[in-house]
């Protein structure tokens, strides 16, 4: 009778260990899955991280050409308002050489005019 008892104390205790060992399988297994699917995710990621790098990188080289293009405007802009305001000093002289001669050209021929006019009479 005690043996009996011992024997079945015994069986219940191998289907209890048997219960907690096929639920640390499970655990096992779920944390095993969980694990591959993080890794699988990790890896998703560094490749998106390093698609974006290299966008960044280009965007950095494009960005650079901009300013460089930006600063070679810049300066081309500077040269050009230089020359105009070198033309427009040039045009002024040149207006006023033009007056200065129209002047003398209306003195010259208020001078023959004159003259003719002195011929004639004389």
């Amino acid at each position: 009778d005690h043996a009996n008892k011992a024997n079945s104390e015994a069986q219940k205790s191998i289907k209890r260990y048997q219960t907690q060992l096929r639920e640390t399988i499970q655990a096992f297994e779920d944390e095993a899955r969980s694990r591959a699917q993080i890794s699988e995710q990790v890896g998703i990621s560094e490749r998106k991280a390093a698609a974006l790098s290299g966008e960044v990188e280009e965007s950095k080289a494009l960005l650079d050409g901009a300013n460089r293009s930006i600063r070679q405007l810049q300066n081309d802009i500077s040269d050009s308002r230089a020359s105009v305001n070198n033309m427009q000093t040039i045009n002024g002289r040149d207006m006023t050489s033009k007056r200065q001669l129209e002047s003398s050209i209306h003195t010259l021929q208020a001078e023959v005019d004159g003259m003719l006019v002195s011929a004639k009479n004389a």
